[in-house]
C-alpha cells in the first residue's frame, strides 16, 4: 500500500510531538520527584544540573533527526521517495510543505 506524503507529514509531526512530550513528562516526573524528596541543589551539585540541561537541549535539537532516522526504518525497502531523502533534504521538504 503505498503511503502518501500527507501520511507521512503527519507521521513525522506525531512522532516528534509525541517523543517531546514524552521526554517532557519525564522531566516533570523526576522533578517532582525532587521536590517531594526535599532536594535542593547547590555548590557542585548546579554545575551537573547545568550540564543535565544542556544535555537536553542538545537531545530536543535531535529529535526531529531521530523521528526522521524511526520513520525510515520503519519503511525499510518499501518506503516513499521521500523517506530516501538525505536528512536536510526532508527537513528543508518539511519546512515549505508545513
Amino acid at each position: 500500500m503505498a503511503v502518501t506524503t500527507e501520511q507521512i507529514k503527519n507521521q513525522f509531526n506525531r512522532l516528534n510531538r509525541g517523543i517531546n512530550l514524552s521526554i517532557v513528562v519525564l522531566i516533570l516526573l523526576v522533578s517532582l520527584l525532587l521536590w517531594k524528596l526535599g532536594y535542593t541543589s547547590g555548590g557542585e551539585q548546579s554545575l551537573w544540573i547545568g550540564i543535565a540541561l544542556m544535555s537536553l537541549a542538545l537531545l530536543f535539537g535531535k529529535i526531529p533527526h531521530i523521528c526522521f532516522m524511526l520513520m525510515r526504518r520503519q519503511a525499510g525497502t518499501e518506503g516513499d521517495e521521500l523517506l530516501k531523502m538525505s536528512w536536510p533534504a526532508f527537513k528543508d521538504w518539511m519546512r515549505q510543505n508545513s
